[in-house]
């Protein structure tokens, strides 16, 4: 693969979209014709904790920032859930929405998972199942964050110049 430029990309729970975005704009922009965005990961049971405590973390910037702009999310609980829901919280700020948003997307994820046989959970809840459930952070409940699970996915981005050189037009996707 010499030659080949390559890209790691960290952004915890999102990695895989910021991948994908990464790759359709290379694409988009012109930088190359076509790109593969690829992620995967293997992680460790249970909840996710900070992993290198003899170094500076490097979102330790961006939890002081959330933590500055939502100071009543409160700084327990798991990293990734405090992180989504002081982002949440900030979106509430800025454009109204309440709970009641957040939890009918879970609910609309969680409907998903019934017609997926790999689906970690494979149950319905309802708006008001999902805002019973226990706290996790001041906005999110249980059954509104993600269970620690592996997983894997690629797509490969091409322009449109590439798809008619390789004749994959009439290609289903």
């Amino acid at each position: 693969m010499e030659g080949i430029p390559i890209y790691n990309v960290n952004n915890n729970c999102a990695t895989g979209s910021t991948a994908l975005h990464m790759c359709y704009n290379l694409v988009r922009g012109g930088v190359y014709s076509c790109g593969l965005a690829l992620g995967f990961e293997k992680m460790e049971r249970g909840s996710l904790g900070v992993k290198y405590t003899d170094r500076t973390n490097p979102l330790d910037k961006i939890v002081i920032r959330a933590e500055d702009l939502c100071p009543n999310s409160g700084p327990g609980g798991p990293f990734a859930p405090r992180l989504f829901g002081n982002a949440g919280e900030e979106h509430m700020k800025l454009f109204g929405t309440d709970r009641t948003h957040f939890a009918k997307v879970a609910a609309k994820n969680h409907k998903h998972s019934l017609n997926n046989p790999y689906s970690q959970f494979q149950k319905g809840y309802s708006v008001e199942e999902i805002l019973k459930s226990p706290q996790i952070t001041s906005l999110l409940t249980k059954l509104q964050c993600c269970p620690t699970s592996d997983g894997a996915g690629a797509a490969i981005i091409c322009n449109e110049a590439k798809v008619k050189e390789w004749k994959l037009e009439d290609q289903a996707v």
